[in-house]
């Protein structure tokens, strides 16, 4: 192509010598800076001119200022030239495609909704309609539970990426026509389309964006048993909502009525936002609160009774199973947009049985909870030592606990009942139960010593 040629040649550095030698000022200086140009490598003309000459501290004043005339003057008619040779260019490319994605022919249609790129060397004609749909899919892109998983764009007829240059053409053709710009794409461009950068810090609003996307999308099933089970949790956590829907109620009619609701719900329970998850649950309890005020009845089924038979009397009324015409209560007083959340100030009321306890009902329940294990101290009874031999002997002349002398070791007691010599020691042999109120032997650990340990 011609602009390869012309960039390949370095023209910019040939306009700024002639320039220079039309000048006639020869400076050794004023050549060596302008040698910085002539390497065809180059890539950002001004950002050389900055380095090395603007910011030279060994040049002239008087040099710099005559070098930025003739810098500026090249860069002008380098411009120039530019433009010329990409429209020749453009004017010889073929052009790949003249339809919309949905094989429409677009010659007829007027060019503030179109617009034409340039990749891999020929035209393509979009409608803008159709790039913004590519644009949001690419950008949409999730994973089944709705985790973002962005794509980059790109050209559907021959799936490369689109260059950086296409993105700002886009961009602007977008802007500059009556159709709303996307607000990823408006993101995108921000991060001047890079698409690393884009992803790491674009992550929290993508996500809502699917959530509602996915609202769209979804089918009259998943939504009708979606407003089902929003409305049951609603109910279960707070008294002041019971909206009951009959079973055949109109699907249409609910979904309807419930899909603004339902949208809330989601953003509640799937966005990664937490100021987001707050203010959308605090609204969304206020507003079906407030629908269940107006609208009591609404789902409810009303089963009007019918005659038997013409020859039965006419004042006596009978129920017949398939033979009435039944009504549900569809009429709604407000729609989500409508409903007035200020009418209440106090909305949060939940269920006792599953709402959390304050900080100061847990500290009452522990303080209750110690009071209750805190029990009396009771003086423990010495332990009778006794052996397997002189078990049954001393228990027949019992009768005075302190008068029995330390016959073994205490360690040798592990195996003694406790509770029978208590028993028997208060004259309870299992058989009486007059002195109920003789405190229990307990196991004392305080009248074990070292030396009784084996």
């Amino acid at each position: 192509m011609v602009f390869d040629i012309v960039k390949n040649d370095n023209i910019f550095f040939k306009i700024l010598n002639n320039l220079y030698l039309k000048g006639y000022k020869s400076n050794m200086g004023i050549s060596t800076a302008l040698f910085y140009f002539s390497d065809k490598d180059i890539v950002n003309n001004i950002k050389i001119y900055g380095n090395m000459i603007l910011n030279n501290i060994f040049m002239l004043d008087e040099d710099k200022k005559y070098i930025e005339d003739i810098f500026f003057y090249s860069q002008k008619y380098y411009g120039i030239l530019n433009r010329f040779v990409r429209k020749y260019n453009i004017n010889k490319m073929p052009i790949a495609t003249n339809m919309d994605l949905f094989l429409n022919e677009l010659n007829d249609h007027k060019e503030s909704i179109k617009l034409s790129i340039i990749d891999n060397n020929a035209i393509y004609i979009f409608r803008i309609s159709d790039i913004i749909n590519i644009i949001n899919k690419a950008l949409l892109n999730c994973t089944e539970d709705m985790f973002p998983e962005p794509l980059r764009i790109k050209n559907p007829y021959n799936n490369l990426d689109l260059s950086t240059s296409n993105l700002y053409n886009i961009y602007f053709s977008i802007k500059n026509s009556n159709i709303n710009m996307p607000i990823l794409f408006k993101l995108y461009f921000d991060y001047n389309f890079d698409f690393d950068e884009y992803v790491k810090s674009a992550e929290c609003l993508t996500r809502d964006l699917i959530i509602k996307e996915n609202l769209k999308n979804s089918s009259s099933r998943r939504l009708y048993w979606d407003i089902i089970n929003m409305l049951s949790h609603y109910k279960r956590i707070n008294n002041n909502i019971n909206i009951c829907i009959s079973h055949g109620f109109p699907k249409d009619i609910l979904i309807n009525i419930f899909k603004p609701f339902l949208l809330k719900y989601r953003l509640h329970k799937y966005s990664i936002n937490p100021s987001i998850k707050h203010s959308y649950n605090i609204e969304l309890t206020k507003k079906l609160i407030i629908f269940n005020i107006e609208n009591p009845l609404f789902g409810r089924k009303i089963i009007k009774p019918s005659n038997i038979s013409k020859d039965i009397d006419k004042n006596s009324v009978a129920f017949v199973f398939g033979n009435n015409k039944n009504q549900y209560v569809t009429a709604v007083k407000n729609k989500y947009e409508s409903i007035n959340i200020n009418k209440i100030e106090r909305t949060t009321q939940t269920n006792p049985r599953i709402r959390r306890r304050t900080t100061q009902e847990r500290t009452n329940r522990q303080r209750n909870r110690q009071r209750l294990n805190t029990t009396t101290e009771l003086q423990p009874y010495p332990v009778v030592p006794l052996t397997p031999e002189d078990f049954n002997p001393l228990l027949a002349s019992l009768e005075d606990i302190d008068d029995i002398p330390p016959l073994v070791s205490r360690n040798e007691l592990a195996w003694i009942d406790l509770l029978r010599v208590n028993e028997i020691y208060s004259g309870n042999d299992g058989n009486n139960d007059d002195n109920d109120d003789m405190p229990n032997l307990e196991y004392n650990s305080d009248y074990m010593d070292d030396n009784s340990i084996s």
